[in-house]
């Protein structure tokens, strides 16, 4: 709707001018452009626009089978970025863009303002009224960012202690050896049954290998301990197990990695 605002405004009015239209159909075609006429189904046409945008095109990337958890996570936490900084600082942009959609005149402005009635045993106070365009800011703008917020924080929440686990991985560059000595431990005792202590020297020495690596990705990491016949893999057994614990981790919990199933009520 964004993109063909005008194109379908005008298609509505040739509608509601054709004289081989029926009464209901006019009727509805003049209601629709008395809400596309509003200043606030620009306004909201604009916000949702930019939203979906970005929804979409991260969606895609989440629901790729080669999109590691790691990757998830920071996908999820990137959407909540850009959603903070939109709540934050883009409302009146916003309102500039959907200027050229409509007149930038809020429905309430042209509205009364009804006094509520007061009762004898009530104190008259100053009630705390927000002109139209607070009001909306307030009650669309701020609900829609917010609910979107909360969605997206509880994905990452379901994330949380699987990043905990793994970040070393992909992030060990940046750790002091205490940080990286007590994570690995953290994940041997996580998988007892799987590793062996000796994971915290495997990976010492693995990631010298790493270091030349452009690609720091825990897909390339699998791809590198299997290339050559699997001589890294002899090298470095339990790294190779920790790294086929995290790539199957996506397949036994996440059922939904994708933003189509985000509650907004």
């Amino acid at each position: 709707m964004f993109l063909h605002y005008p194109e379908i405004k005008s298609t509505l009015e040739n509608i509601c001018s054709d004289s081989r239209q029926t009464v209901a159909t006019k009727l509805e075609g003049e209601g629709l452009i008395r809400q596309m006429e509003a200043f606030e189904t620009a306004i909201l046409t604009v916000i949702w626009y930019k939203i979906l945008t970005r929804f979409n095109a991260t969606s895609l990337s989440l629901q790729k089978v080669e999109t590691e958890l790691l990757s998830v996570v920071k996908l999820y936490e990137s959407l909540i970025s850009f959603v903070s900084e939109m709540r934050q600082g883009q409302f009146d942009e916003i309102e500039d863009q959907a200027r050229a959609f409509a007149e930038p005149v809020y429905t309430e402005t042209t509205k009364r303002t009804r006094k509520r009635k007061h009762f004898f045993d009530e104190s008259v106070g100053t009630e705390t009224q927000l002109d139209p365009r607070e009001k909306f800011k307030v009650d669309n703008f701020y609900t829609i960012l917010d609910c979107l917020r909360n969605e997206l924080e509880h994905r990452v929440n379901a994330y949380s202690e699987i990043k905990k686990l793994f970040s070393f991985l992909t992030e060990y560059d940046s750790m002091k050896y205490d940080d990286l000595k007590a994570q690995l431990e953290l994940v041997v005792s996580t998988y007892s049954s799987d590793l062996e202590a000796s994971v915290l020297d495997e990976f010492l020495q693995f990631k010298d290998i790493l270091s030349s690596e452009s690609d720091r990705s825990v897909t390339n990491i699998s791809t590198l301990l299997r290339s050559k016949g699997g001589i890294l893999t002899t090298a470095f057994p339990n790294i190779s197990i920790l790294v086929r614990i995290f790539l199957t981790i996506p397949l036994q919990i996440v059922k939904e990695r994708g933003l189509s199933l985000l509650y907004l009520g």
